[in-house]
């Protein structure tokens, strides 16, 4: 007879996922450390809370049916399609968090909190204004 194990993935990874999906999104970068408590434990596969700081911008929660609702703070490029790019990470959130969980993401909210400027002719990006090569 085989023992029975459990594998848990605190909120706080399943936050780290959903941001690392950020930085895989064309167009879009995340927002920085969100502060604030997540909510659980989710029944299943995953377990526990976890309270302080999300990594990433990121936030999850458990739904009343045990499906993950997801908020994400993002700043997109300019020249970006901004409803498009918010798609692509919906996508991708769900699908990334399904292939490394098994958890279904029920929600994605994403949320578009600031723009990054495109750096002016002969500059580098991150460059101070007034110093071009």
């Amino acid at each position: 007879m085989e023992a029975q194990t459990r594998t848990s993935i605190d909120l706080g990874s399943l936050a780290r996922i959903a941001a690392l999906a950020v930085a895989q999104t064309d167009g879009l970068d995340p927002d920085g450390p969100v502060d604030g408590p997540v909510d659980g434990p989710v029944d299943g596969p995953v377990d526990g809370p976890v309270d302080g700081p999300v990594d990433g911008a990121a936030v999850v929660e458990v739904a009343p049916d045990g499906s993950l609702r997801v908020r994400l703070r993002v700043h997109g490029h300019w020249g970006t399609s901004l409803p498009r790019a918010a798609s692509r990470l919906r996508r991708e959130v769900v699908r990334v968090t399904a292939a490394m969980t098994g958890l279904r993401v029920s929600c994605v909210d994403v949320e578009v909190v600031g723009l990054v400027a495109p750096a002016p002719v002969g500059q580098r990006v991150g460059q101070p204004v007034g110093q071009a090569d």
